[in-house]
């Protein structure tokens, strides 16, 4: 019954991480594969719709925002990019 609560707890905890800190992804927009304009980076964390910013200050946008893994540069994108 122990290692069975442990293997639980294990998988909830690697779930919740992966929920709030997603691995980074690669992604295409228009067929073509995202580069990032400031450093040629091609590994991006998806920053999702809407909001973009710091604590102290909140950017909205319209569209969607990946951040290079890189230099943490943000692409804009008015339609959705794909992950590859």
């Amino acid at each position: 019954m122990s290692k069975t609560l442990t293997a639980i707890r294990r998988g909830v905890k690697v779930a919740v991480k992966e929920t709030l800190h997603p691995s980074p992804q690669r992604f295409q927009a228009g067929g073509k594969p995202v580069i990032c304009s400031l450093c040629g980076g091609i590994v991006f964390h998806w920053h999702g719709h809407g909001t973009v910013g710091t604590r102290y200050k909140a950017l909205f946008v319209e569209g969607y925002a990946l951040q290079c893994c890189e230099c943490s540069h943000l692409e804009f994108f008015g339609k959705r990019p794909e992950q590859l």
